[in-house]
């Protein structure tokens, strides 16, 4: 286990101003459990400004960070999960590019920090995932930002050989920096 500066990048169509007001990125599966789906979150008017979430059953920042270390841990029993994503975009995750020179048109993001980086072998081993790792995974690396799941908020994975790097968990605006627009 290695810790290391670690950034991705995004483009996104909200400006700086919104997602700071939002308190970061959400990952959309996470925001379908509010009433009324993911529209029903959109319009929802019970929001704190600059805190992730809002002040709803089940969605509150609180509710969104331990969703993410929960469907980290789904992911760890159930690698292919991912894989959906990775291949299909399906899965609502927040996906980024390592290059900032690969990332969609619109306000540009660096998102990230000092990481701590593992193997999805190491991963499985230190949080005492119990399910066997099938070979398709093999080279996939982990990213968290605390050593152990229990206290990360930043969650993320890349494949082997991967150009993006999917964050499981929401990522709350203090790691999230403007750069532009293009």
């Amino acid at each position: 286990m290695a810790q290391r500066a670690m950034y991705s990048f995004r483009g996104d169509t909200r400006d700086d101003a919104t997602v700071r007001d939002h308190g970061g990125f959400a990952p959309k599966f996470m925001l379908e459990k509010h009433a009324g789906g993911f529209d029903g979150y959109v319009a929802c008017g019970n929001k704190t400004a600059r805190r992730l979430g809002c002040n709803c059953p089940g969605t509150t920042e609180a509710d969104l960070l331990r969703g993410g270390r929960n469907e980290f841990l789904k992911i760890m029993e159930k690698p292919i999960n991912l894989q959906a994503h990775v291949m299909f975009n399906k899965a609502g995750y927040i996906s980024t590019a390592l290059n900032a020179d690969e990332t969609y048109a619109g306000h540009q993001y660096r998102m990230g920090g000092l990481m701590y980086e593992y193997s999805i072998q190491e991963a499985a081993a230190r949080f005492r995932i119990a399910a066997k790792i099938p070979g398709l995974v093999n080279g996939w690396r982990v990213y968290l930002d605390h050593v152990n799941i229990g206290q990360s908020e930043l969650i993320a994975i890349t494949p082997r050989g991967g150009v993006e790097l999917t964050f499981i968990s929401p990522v709350p605006y203090r790691y999230i920096t403007h750069v532009g627009f293009k």
